[in-house]
């Protein structure tokens, strides 16, 4: 049976898209939720969401209350577009990652959308661990909050950053052994040729010089620490003490772990020590999906959807991946109005096969929705039955007997009668 969904604006753009071929649903579709870090936050990430749909306003504020009554910082604000990214501490600008991230959780729970597999990259993996069953939602933002403050005490701001570079990691690691930067380490694994060095301001200003010369496409990333380097050591011990109070359960569901380049179903990894060395270490996003593949947890019928404010796991994965025909989804995306990007995240899952709660979905709207009573299909006036004749029945016994064994005789037997 083949499904058809398409978020339009007029019934002209319906007609127009109606004669577009359709797919077949995926045969046990499986939905991976991924989470990005800190590259994807922008001002207003989560407005038109946060206005149109009661159900993720009610979680972010229930959000914004867990932290109020821990003393937390305030983050609403940058995710409903009333504070500039510019003037938000690290506190906020990580705290709100997180909560928009698990609110997009919470809402794709409510539409019966559930995870058969997560991963996170960076600071995004505090909400994979929510989604998989980890970390309680409070626990998690206790955690964001004390590894941002320690962050701002221990580091200095724009000290450090992160540059981008289309070199695999092999590459990068005998380019940086050959360079005069001792500060300059590999932070992330990206795919095969997309790496993240983390370094000082200077030393990395030399490298991307050096790299472009090459033709070697390098970009600074827009951030104000040099996260999963050195910058981070001061603080590592405090952190750690800081995650030894959070209780930290089994996983759910498989988690792939960015640290460890493996996928995780067993209780005892995840822990104080491992979000302390997940801070420091490089992330490795790369093994990550490839450990996926092996475990055949990324396949033909997987969906890989993004839950962050705009798509950067899944272009990653797309690249990494061995299977070209991976698909992939993105609930937001910069730029782009969020719930127009939220609707054909949702109609393109449904016409995969999985059982998106519509009812759910527009509850709240209901008053304002009127239904178009459509034909189930298409009607033709032909009729296909075959005649039907009445059969005579014989009057005399003998000739019922000649009836009945003349209806079994075949070339190879006689018929016989009584």
């Amino acid at each position: 049976m083949h499904r058809s969904a398409h978020v339009v604006q007029s019934l002209q753009e319906l007609l127009s898209k109606l004669g577009t071929d359709h797919k077949a649903p995926l045969k046990d579709a499986r939905l991976l939720f991924s989470f990005t870090g800190q590259g994807s936050i922008y001002r207003g990430m989560g407005a038109e969401l946060y206005h149109m749909l009661p159900f993720l306003r009610f979680t972010l504020d229930s959000f914004q209350d867990l932290c109020d009554a821990q003393g937390l910082d305030r983050f609403l604000d940058l995710i409903i577009g009333a504070q500039e990214v510019a003037t938000a501490t690290a506190c906020q600008t990580q705290l709100s990652l997180a909560a928009l991230e698990v609110a997009m959780v919470h809402l794709l729970r409510s539409l019966r959308l559930q995870p058969t597999l997560v991963m996170g990259q960076s600071l995004g993996e505090y909400a994979a661990l929510y989604a998989a069953g980890v970390l309680s939602v409070s626990d998690m933002l206790y955690l964001v909050h004390t590894r941002a403050s320690l962050i701002q005490a221990h580091c200095t701001a724009h000290a450090y950053s992160m540059l981008a570079v289309s070199m695999s990691y092999n590459d990068a690691a005998d380019f940086l052994r050959k360079s005069n930067c001792p500060t300059c380490q590999i932070a992330c694994i990206n795919a095969p040729a997309m790496t993240v060095i983390s370094g000082t301001n200077n030393e990395l200003a030399v490298l991307q010089s050096t790299v472009q010369i090459r033709d070697v496409h390098a970009s600074l990333l827009k951030v104000q620490y040099g996260f999963h380097s050195s910058q981070l050591e001061p603080l590592l011990e405090r952190f750690e003490e800081a995650a030894r109070k959070v209780h930290f359960s089994a996983p759910r569901v498989p988690v792939a772990s960015t640290l460890l380049g493996e996928v995780v179903r067993n209780d005892g990894v995840f822990n104080a020590a491992y979000l302390r060395r997940q801070m420091r270490e490089p992330v490795d996003f790369l093994g990550a999906v490839r450990a996926c593949e092996a475990q055949k947890l990324l396949q033909a019928n997987s969906l890989a959807l993004e839950l962050s404010p705009h798509p950067i796991c899944t272009a990653l994965m797309a690249k990494s991946c061995s299977k070209k025909d991976l698909t992939t989804l993105s609930s937001l995306q910069q730029g782009q109005d969020g719930w127009k990007s939220l609707s054909n995240c949702l109609a393109a899952l449904h016409v995969a096969g999985l059982p998106v709660n519509w009812h759910q979905f527009h509850r709240d709207s209901e008053p304002c929705l009127r239904l178009l009573h459509l034909p189930a299909y298409a009607f033709d006036p032909k009729t296909y039955w075959m005649p039907y004749k009445t059969r005579r029945e014989p009057q005399d016994p003998r000739e019922a007997n000649v009836a009945c064994s003349d209806r079994f005789r075949t070339p190879s037997c006689n018929a016989w009668t009584a």
